[in-house]
């Protein structure tokens, strides 16, 4: 079971460059007209100190372990730098240009920088002040920011942060995050921004979120670190995210791509980073076609397609699956060039790629239910018409998931139903027996003249796109709709492979 987060749940992500440059100095937060200070080395004390139930994620770089050699004596106050060097001499983290050997993996790089930062957080927090369940993010860093050069994709960057934060909190949602972007470098700020905004859209999904709610997000920053008795913290951007954001254009003539071979790459590193691609491809290229039909499901008002297209894969976690592997090989071909002083990254990320399996992940683990809503009472669909929904849940997915896609959406869903439950009322008695009819032979017995498939004859099977979408993909001679037996609940299904003609015609 999902441990889905109440609309109150509060996030900070910070973002730090460079804590040996950093000086102790009193932050001053200013929001809504309450102002919250602390004397720290770093702003996100403040905010953590106002929101003080609120998780917090520290976004660093994996140019962090490149950090500068100890120098004293500058005459500034030298307090958050002592404790920054402090830590790497006790954790025995050297300056990267001078420990490259030591690494056989990227991966141990990485984990030395988020053990540099949770150790590093802790020293810096004010007395009586901790970070709640504090974890750390690093980030690929591009170019030489000091001694070591680090090469690799543009999208990397974005990629992983996006990434990192979907594994952290993707079973989770939160109603409420908090930026702090004073004590990033180069790109960090502007990422986190975005990345948070992809994330919001992802905290939509939460189904304890009532209709009219919405994720805020704020965004904040200090002002510059001059010689200052203290620093204010101001609120620079704010947004209400109400709005599932449905990537056009992937799965159709595009292709869902979340990990690729960097062209730059050539010899033996193109070679294996070849292999790894051929490798992942081999291992989840059906589940590519899951993500497509279920990107598809989303950015139309049809909620028994987005069920069937949830049931192409046999557990929703599977998504994440994907992601997961794909970053594992992407950790794994990173080369680390003690000679040369490089990291050098063979394969690259495709940040589209990642949300779009994010989202599907977030819209299947509603969208399959408990029960998992198939006919025969089995847990894995044989197919299309083994999947089922319910007459009341449409109105249910309409307002907790299409209605965020869009607004539009929910009154063509409730309005189909609606018309649908209208004639079962008038003429219930065809359905009493436990069989099932197609909706147009429903409608016919009442001599509806309402549109039937595309104005063809009742045996051409070419879906409508027009009248797909009018009818909450429910058109009338591809589906059926049937009782329980014993006059129990109403429920709808497709007829044999329309769910995939219908994917088809969407395109």
């Amino acid at each position: 079971m999902s441990n889905h987060g109440s609309k109150d749940q509060e996030l900070i992500i910070a973002t730090w460059g460079a804590p040996w440059v950093w000086r102790k100095t009193k932050y001053v937060l200013h929001e809504e007209g309450v102002s919250e200070s602390v004397e720290s080395c770093s702003s996100v004390f403040a905010l953590a100190k106002k929101h003080e139930n609120a998780k917090v994620i520290i976004v660093g770089a994996d140019s962090l372990l490149d950090y500068e050699q100890r120098q004293n004596g500058r005459g500034d106050d030298q307090t958050c730098r002592d404790i920054f060097y402090e830590v790497a001499d006790k954790l025995k983290i050297e300056p990267l240009s001078k420990s490259m050997e030591k690494y056989s993996s990227y991966e141990e790089i990485i984990l030395d920088a988020k053990k540099l930062i949770s150790e590093t957080a802790k020293r810096m927090s004010p007395e009586g002040l901790t970070l709640n369940n504090m974890e750390a993010i690093i980030m690929p860093m591009l170019g030489k920011p000091s001694e070591v050069t680090f090469n690799g994709g543009p999208r990397d960057p974005f990629s992983v942060l996006l990434f990192e934060l979907f594994k952290i909190t993707k079973d989770s949602s939160f109603g409420k995050i908090y930026l702090d972007l004073s004590q990033g470098v180069n790109y960090m700020p502007s990422l986190l921004l975005q990345a948070a905004k992809m994330l919001a859209s992802l905290s939509l999904f939460d189904p304890s979120m009532d209709t009219k709610d919405v994720v805020e997000i704020k965004a904040f920053n200090s002002e510059p670190a001059r010689k200052l008795s203290e620093i204010a913290l101001h609120e620079i951007y704010w947004e209400n995210v109400g709005t599932i954001q449905v990537p056009l254009g992937l799965g159709d003539s595009r292709e869902i791509k979340v990990l690729d071979r960097r062209t730059e790459i050539k010899g033996d590193d193109s070679k294996k980073a070849v292999d790894s691609l051929i490798e992942f491809n081999e291992k989840f290229n059906k589940i590519k076609g899951s993500v497509s039909k279920v990107l598809k499901s989303l950015r139309y008002p049809v909620p028994l397609l987005l069920r069937y297209s949830c049931s192409t894969i046999e557990d929703y976690r599977e998504f994440f699956n994907v992601l997961d592997y794909a970053f594992s090989l992407w950790k794994k071909n990173t080369v680390i060039n003690s000679d040369g002083k490089r990291i050098e990254r063979r394969l690259e990320l495709n940040y589209w790629g990642l949300y779009s399996y994010s989202l599907s992940y977030k819209a299947c683990s509603q969208i399959i239910d408990s029960e998992r809503q198939i006919a025969d009472g089995s847990t894995k669909p044989q197919n299309s018409n083994d999947v089922i929904m319910y007459l009341d849940e449409f109105n249910e997915i309409a307002r907790k998931i299409y209605r965020r896609v869009s607004r539009a959406f929910e009154p063509i869903i409730t309005n189909e139903v609606s018309n649908i439950d209208k004639k079962i009322e008038e003429k219930g008695e065809v359905l009493n027996k436990g069989e099932c009819l197609e909706l147009d032979e429903l409608f016919e017995k009442e001599g509806d003249s309402e549109e039937k498939g595309s104005g063809a004859s009742k045996g051409t099977r070419e879906p409508d796109r027009r009248i797909v979408i009018a009818h909450a993909g429910l058109q009338r001679e591809y589906v059926e709709v049937c009782r329980e037996k014993g006059g129990g609940r109403i429920y709808f299904r497709y007829i044999a492979d329309s769910p995939d003609k219908i994917l088809k015609n969407l395109e």
